[in-house]
């Protein structure tokens, strides 16, 4: 009975072990990390002449907002009536 149960032990850990063993050579083999290159930043050229453009010229401002005449709403909102 003894040697039963010691063998199903040495047969698990063994199995566990070529699990094991498989998997790491399956992630070496399989999933290889590339080297990456170094790539230069691309160079960034901005073209200014938008500015000058006529479109950009006939563009009108915004209306000015007036602050209200009334306070509205109440000091503190959060007191009870």
């Amino acid at each position: 009975m003894v040697k039963i149960l010691q063998r199903k032990y040495i047969i698990l850990g063994a199995a566990l072990l070529l699990s094991f063993l498989a998997f790491l050579l399956v992630q070496k083999v399989f999933f290889k990390e590339e080297v990456k290159k170094e790539i230069p930043p691309p160079k960034i050229e901005i073209d200014f002449r938008v500015l000058e453009s006529q479109a950009l010229k006939e563009l009108e401002p915004f209306e000015k907002i007036e602050p209200f005449e009334d306070q509205i709403g109440r000091e503190n909102p959060f007191l009870p009536y």
